[in-house]
């Protein structure tokens, strides 16, 4: 199991819902909505267990976000065009090191391009 994973995309058209982040085998597939997943929305909102608070700015098309997860601090935090938007979630302690995470999106009337780094990362923090 690695201690650092990051996820990359590039938003194409952010016209509906787009949300993006980390997920549990167990979870649902509405992103964020159960305990199981973390979310960061284009409406500048990070989602988990139905709470929605605001987080980090909005983003639409042309937009790249960084998903980055580090299983060994128990933190996940996102990036808007390289601009590290501070961590977003603090992982519960059983989530850490035991539980395996996938990158996950959430998307209605959205298109996007993903990259789980078969491309150089783009726009992420130093």
């Amino acid at each position: 199991m690695h201690t650092h994973a990051r996820q990359a995309l590039r938003a194409v058209a952010c016209a509906g819902l787009c949300r993006i982040g980390w997920s549990t085998k167990a979870a649902s597939l509405e992103l964020g909505t159960d305990k199981q997943s973390f979310g960061y929305g284009g409406t500048a909102k990070k989602s988990h267990a139905r709470q929605f608070d605001t987080y980090g700015a909005t983003y639409g098309q042309g937009d790249v976000i960084g998903c980055l997860l580090n299983i060994a601090n128990g933190e996940i935090a996102f990036t808007k065009n390289g601009e590290d938007l501070g961590v977003a979630f603090n992982l519960p302690q059983h989530m850490r090191g035991g539980c395996a995470f996938y990158p996950s999106v959430c998307l209605k009337n959205s298109e996007i391009d993903l990259n789980f780094g078969s491309k150089p990362f783009h726009s992420l923090p130093q």
